[in-house]
């Protein structure tokens, strides 16, 4: 479902509920409707993309500002121009690596955070995640202190290196593809940020994040 055709089946209780939690940033929406074998898509299907949650968007005067690729591994080199032409600032990509781990073999995470330029000058601030479902995948399922320990530790070492200049990373996604949302990841959460100091894990969507390193 488009982010319009759920609203439009929930009550109007529940509608003002969604959007007010968009407001006030409880709630990221990228301005991408689904994934794309980008490298396929006609530049109209790729425009046409982002107007199923601008169109709700527009609505509350936001303008959303993030796309998220997730599990397909494509993006063409007009994207930066088809996004910042919508306003979109911010790319967030995790692809698979279990099927086609060009990203791993190829440590083309370790460039990231980047600017990718466009055919016409414009530039959208990327992230190129490891994989996704990384909360599990780092810290256990079910994460735990202990699991957490050694997976976090592993996790940040990449990051300890002088041309890494921001003092936060992206953990992106808690839940797996397919899968009822999880209430223990941010209890999890909690008990970590309880018992260290640092690192801190901050749930929030892409564009904080992206916001605080730019």
């Amino acid at each position: 479902w488009s982010l319009e055709e759920y609203l439009n089946a929930r009550d109007k209780n529940r509608k003002e509920e969604v959007l007010n939690a968009i407001r006030e940033g409880k709630l990221g929406v990228p301005s991408n409707y689904v994934d794309l074998l980008t490298q396929f898509a006609s530049l109209e299907d790729l425009i046409r993309n982002g107007e199923f949650s601008e169109s709700v968007m527009r609505e509350i005067g936001i303008i959303p500002d993030r796309t998220d690729i997730v599990d397909v591994a494509s993006a063409p080199m007009s994207y930066p121009t088809v996004l910042s032409s919508m306003g979109v600032k911010y790319l967030l990509h995790a692809n698979n690596q279990d099927r086609g781990p060009f990203r791993l073999n190829g440590n083309m995470h370790k460039v990231s955070p980047f600017y990718w330029e466009g055919p016409d000058g414009s530039k959208i601030l990327v992230w190129l995640a490891k994989m996704y479902c990384e909360l599990k995948k780092v810290c256990g399922s079910p994460a735990t202190i202990q699991t957490a320990e050694s997976g976090l530790q592993m996790w940040l070492e990449e990051f300890e290196r002088d041309e890494y200049k921001p003092d936060a990373v992206i953990l992106y996604g808690q839940e797996a593809d397919n899968t009822d949302l999880d209430p223990w990841p941010m209890e999890f959460i909690k008990k970590w940020n309880s018992v260290y100091e640092y690192p801190k894990i901050v749930p929030s969507n892409g564009s904080t994040f992206f916001e605080y390193i730019e």
